[in-house]
């Protein structure tokens, strides 16, 4: 994966709790209580997902010497 198409991703992932807390808002529910958990709910689900992929970028990267 290069580095525009990992660009675009990240772009991607951020865009998608946006748009399905408005989708909430508009067609499910706009009571603030029920909109601030679904809010957390799903900013809690893009950091796991963001954690895991900074995980397997830490886990791909060379060892290095026995030295270090």
């Amino acid at each position: 994966m290069n580095l525009q198409e990992y660009d675009k991703l990240k772009f991607g992932i951020a865009g998608i709790p946006i748009v399905s807390i408005t989708l909430f808002y508009v067609f499910v529910s706009s009571t603030t209580s029920s909109l601030i958990s679904f809010t957390a709910w799903n900013f809690s689900l893009l950091f796991i997902f963001v954690s895991i992929l900074i995980l397997c970028e830490i886990l791909n990267k060379d060892t290095g010497p026995k030295a270090m």
